[in-house]
């Protein structure tokens, strides 16, 4: 199956924060803020896929509300009890899920509502989350099955969009795990792509694998090799997507946004 990267979601405390630390990065940012943070949500969208930073008691997605309830309940949906996720959009969902059962998982599927997408049309979507049959918890991914587009919109709600930051492109997803050959082999199975290449990261203190996706993005996986960036990722808020690297920005380095590290190369 073709594997592309949705979109990206975080939960923070303070969302507009999060918009203000991306503009500086030159990133194009819309805000829907409210009066109170954990109700507010900012969105950024680059080349290949789009960035989302929620308060954690916001309600405008059905899939978010899920995930929320499941946390606080401190249950096991998706394994989504780090306060991010990465969405992929698939083709066919329900050919998914049947083979995600077959394989011994736990499915969740939903419908969302209209969303607005960044080419000016709203278009219906379902989700699906694979769930673990055990009480280990590790990040899972989220899978998204886009419909036909029920409307353009008028002009004037294009507004709401942000505009593409131009050349932006997500290239790395680096995620810290705790038994890295367990993890990376759950993802393989559920993505259905083999690691291509391991290697101890030096900066991150690190051994590292990586999984190819489509559109020339990959999913690195990292474990600690002793005191480190990945190690303190773990200790303070468990497994975890930790860095984003784009490429094509006219600045270099790495930047912290609400937590995340954006490595601009």
């Amino acid at each position: 199956m073709n594997l592309l990267v949705d979109h990206i979601v975080q939960i923070v405390d303070d969302p507009k924060q999060a918009g203000c630390q991306l503009k500086r990065l030159n990133f194009d940012v819309v805000e829907h803020v409210t009066e109170a943070p954990e109700t507010s949500y900012v969105r950024s969208t680059c080349d290949n896929t789009y960035l989302e930073y929620r308060g954690r008691r916001c309600t405008s997605s059905q899939t978010f509300r899920l995930i929320n309830k499941s946390r606080e309940r401190k249950g096991d949906v998706g394994g989504q009890t780090t306060g991010t996720w990465i969405a992929f959009q698939v083709e066919n969902l329900e050919c998914l899920a049947q083979r995600l059962t077959g394989e011994g998982f736990r499915v969740f599927c939903l419908s969302e509502p209209a969303t607005l997408m960044t080419e000016g049309v709203q278009k219906e979507s379902r989700v699906l989350f694979p769930r673990m049959k055990t009480k280990r918890m590790m990040p899972l991914p989220v899978f998204v099955e886009r419909g036909e587009a029920s409307h353009h919109v008028q002009p004037a709600s294009l507004a709401w969009l942000p505009r593409h930051s131009e050349g932006l492109r997500l290239r790395n997803i680096v995620i810290a795990v705790r038994d890295l050959p367990f993890v990376i082999e759950t993802w393989a199975r559920i993505l259905q792509r083999r690691p291509t290449e391991s290697w101890i990261q030096a900066d991150l203190n690190a051994y590292c694998a990586r999984i190819p996706l489509d559109d020339d993005i990959y999913l690195i996986f990292c474990t600690p090799t002793g005191d480190g960036v990945v190690q303190d990722v773990l200790t303070k808020h468990g497994e975890r997507p930790f860095l984003l690297n784009f490429t094509g920005s006219n600045r270099q380095g790495d930047s912290a946004v609400c937590g995340t590290v954006y490595r601009l190369t």
